[in-house]
């Protein structure tokens, strides 16, 4: 004798199949913000070593892509806020390299 589903059954795998890909995606959010903060600021602490440099500064922000596209601009502002033209210099070439 079969028992009658409940309707909850059908409604709990869709329910868990959206839950993990909104884990999933906000996992690699999270992990990609922290690898390019954790990169603007190994380019704020060497910028003036890195700026003579003659190859790109940033291999991880230019496999970032689009995604260091806002944390770029942001530290960008807030070096010439502050009037670090190095640091806003060597940001502007980041950007150009991830960009292109």
């Amino acid at each position: 004798m079969k028992t009658k589903r409940s309707p909850w059954t059908l409604l709990a795998w869709p329910a868990s199949l959206l839950s993990i890909l909104v884990v999933i995606w906000i996992s690699g959010y999270v992990y990609w913000r922290i690898r390019i903060n954790r990169e603007i600021v190994d380019l704020r602490r060497d910028t003036a070593a890195r700026l003579i440099a003659r190859n790109p500064p940033s291999e991880l922000l230019h496999r970032a892509g689009s995604r260091a596209i806002r944390p770029l601009l942001e530290e960008m502002n807030d070096a010439l806020q502050r009037n670090d033209r190095e640091l806003a210099n060597l940001l502007f070439r980041v950007s150009n390299d991830t960009w292109s």
